[in-house]
This record gives structure tokens, C-alpha cells and sequence, in this order.
């Protein structure tokens, strides 16, 4: 049987944030994007694909640019 553990860091995303000036105030009321959203790249959590497609359209980047994701791939023994 395989693990998968999964990281993402958002730390590409904070930092596009900051580059381009904006508060959590203007992106919530400018372009709907939730205020729990913020708490979750603050620390860490999951967001959906809708919402980093919508923050890439905000700041005018790739997905990719936005994230960096990886992963492990363990092998676990049989139960």
C-alpha cells in the first residue's frame, strides 16, 4: 500500500499579494473571493482550484506561479 503526502505552499501567492499592492478588504469586496480564504494561506490549508484560478486572473498569473506543491510517495507495509 502507498502514502501520498501532498505540501503546498502559498508563500508564491503572499508574496504576489503584497507585490501587487492589494488588502484582503479589496480582493474580498472587489472580486468575491472568500474571506476564509485568507485564513487558509495564512495557514496553509486547502483551496479550491475556482479559487486560485480566480486569484490568478487577480494577479494576473499562472497557477503555477502561485503555489509550489510537493510530494512524497511512501510505501506502507500490508496490514
Amino acid at each position: 500500500m502507498k502514502e501520498l503526502k501532498v505540501r503546498v505552499d502559498y508563500t508564491p501567492l503572499k508574496e504576489a499579494i503584497e507585490e501587487f499592492e492589494l488588502s484582503e478588504n479589496q480582493i474580498f469586496k472587489q472580486w468575491g473571493i472568500q474571506r476564509k480564504t485568507f485564513f487558509n494561506i495564512r495557514h496553509g490549508q486547502g483551496l479550491t482550484v475556482d479559487t486560485l484560478a480566480r486569484l490568478s486572473v487577480i494577479l494576473n498569473k499562472d497557477i503555477s506561479q502561485l503555489v509550489d506543491i510537493t510530494y512524497d510517495i511512501i510505501d506502507k507495509p500490508e496490514e
